[in-house]
Parts: C-alpha cells; sequence; structure tokens
C-alpha cells in the first residue's frame, strides 16, 4: 500500500499514517515509509511501531556527496533512532 508521507511529515500535529500503518500490520502486511523523508522530516514517523521499513536512499545519496556514505547513513540513523525515542518507541527496538 504505497503512501507518499514525505508532505504529512512535514506538516505539524497529528500523523494520519499512524491509523493507516495499524490497520495495516492488523491485516499482516508489512509496512514501509518513504518518497519524501528526509533527515528534516523522517523523526515524524519514526515513531510508527509498524513501520519496518524506511526506502530514503535518494537523500541518502545526495547527502553523501558532501560527508561521505559511511557518514550520511550514520547521520540518518541518528535521525531516526532521535524521532523514534521521542515519539515513544524503546529504545531497544531502534
Amino acid at each position: 500500500m504505497p503512501r507518499s508521507v514525505g508532505a504529512v511529515a512535514d506538516a505539524a500535529g497529528e500523523i494520519p499514517e499512524r491509523e493507516a500503518a495499524g490497520l495495516a500490520a492488523q491485516y499482516g502486511l508489512r509496512v514501509a515509509a518513504g518518497h519524501g523523508l528526509t533527515y528534516r522530516n523522517v523523526g515524524a514517523v519514526a515513531g510508527i511501531p509498524e513501520i519496518t521499513e524506511f526506502n530514503i536512499g535518494h537523500n541518502i545519496i545526495a547527502r553523501a556527496i558532501f560527508v561521505g556514505l559511511d557518514g550520511a547513513v550514520r547521520e540518518m540513523r541518528k535521525a531516526i533512532a532521535d524521532g523514534s525515542l521521542r515519539n515513544g518507541a524503546r529504545s531497544d527496538s531502534i
């Protein structure tokens, strides 16, 4: 069930993707997020526990031009972890 979360993740307030992710997981679907996620907005969806995968290749590769691939991946992992913790995820699930 592809959904673009970039614009939603940029918006303030409640994220409707939480409800969609929960419903998809109830039906046994894997939930992935992508299409428009960046270092700035990934934290807004990182705390949705049903999301098992982030597809953020374009933003990571663009950042790698300036900081190298290893640095870009580390920065993105930190952004996801920070967002997960801020949104109530357990630290051992990151």
